[in-house]
């Protein structure tokens, strides 16, 4: 069985220790623990994560993908910081972080959310649509589940991570093309990173940028436009230290479970802090003319509880 990274060593060696770039430091969201200078290959992975029953021909196809750009992601980033990168640097870091958007925990368990949702309502409309015929024969049974709680909806795992393989390529392309701003940290305060890296970061209610660290001192932040829209070029970006702090919050409610560092003097408060939030998704059902138009929209929420088991 093969120890997958769902976020790459060569991401992680991004945040490590200055004299020991294999090691990092960890505070865990779940249970607030704090552990210093530990290996970057033992977080942040998945016993045959990059395996998926739903491609027959080669189980692991993902993985000949990401050999095109996990090997060339330390020498992008130090082209970035360099300000010699070009579109090639794009189209090659653009493979990684449609990745790190598609197939970590947090967009599997988000799509798996989605297509259960999907599933549900329509089996809902097909009940209430059987219910109604006063001759079904089923109406004894639909009473019975729902007396006992009605119906759940699970959706294996590797599904939605088979949907968000096929989407990469796609991705790469938008992100690729779209600007970005390069925001090089000079401030006292360094970027944190965690594992669940690549974050959405809404200006009004129907537009949003993806945010990454990719050092403790660099970051981008991708505009994403569709094929019709004018596209402006790349910019730079400055921070103040009020501002780092706004892009360290995010990655931290953003975070499934581990927040990452390499130095940082208060990231158990801000972690204690956020330690109840998350990316769900919200659901909004428009009504069209034979039906209802269902849109699911990521969104940073607080939680009061967690279910057993969501942390791994």
């Amino acid at each position: 069985m093969a120890k997958d990274h769902y976020v790459a060593q060569t991401y992680l060696r991004g945040f490590g220790l200055a004299e020991k770039p294999d090691l990092v430091s960890v505070v865990r969201k779940s249970n607030l623990s704090r552990q210093d200078a530990i290996p970057v290959k033992s977080i942040c992975y998945e016993i045959d994560w990059s395996s998926n029953e739903y491609f027959t021909e080669n189980p692991r196809a993902v993985e000949d993908l990401l050999k095109l750009f996990e090997p060339k992601w330390a020498d992008c980033v130090r082209s970035v910081f360099a300000d010699t990168y070009n579109v090639t640097t794009k189209y090659l870091m653009a493979g990684y972080l449609a990745y790190l958007r598609a197939c970590t925990p947090t967009a599997v368990r988000l799509g798996a959310g989605g297509l259960s949702h999907i599933v549900k309502n329509l089996y809902d409309r097909l009940e209430e649509k059987e219910l109604s015929n006063p001759d079904t024969k089923y109406r004894e049974v639909i009473e019975t589940i729902r007396k006992h709680g009605g119906t759940n909806v699970l959706i294996k795992e590797a599904f939605p991570k088979a949907s968000g393989i096929n989407a990469l390529i796609g991705a790469q392309k938008v992100f690729a093309t779209s600007p970005w701003i390069v925001f090089k940290n000079e401030t006292p305060v360094q970027f944190l990173t965690s594992d669940n890296p690549v974050c959405l970061q809404y200006w009004n209610a129907s537009r949003c940028d993806l945010y990454c660290p990719l050092t403790p001192r660099l970051a981008i932040v991708i505009h994403p436009l569709r094929d019709t829209e004018p596209r402006d070029g790349d910019s730079l970006g400055s921070l103040k230290p009020e501002g780092v702090e706004m892009l360290n919050r995010l990655i931290v409610q953003s975070a499934e479970d581990k927040v990452i560092f390499n130095e940082h003097t208060c990231v158990e408060d801000l972690v204690k802090e956020y330690q109840d939030w998350r990316v769900e998704l919200q659901t909004f059902n428009i009504p069209v003319e034979r039906g209802n138009l269902m849109i699911h929209q990521e969104r940073l929420v607080k939680r009061t509880t967690y279910e057993t088991g969501l942390y791994k």
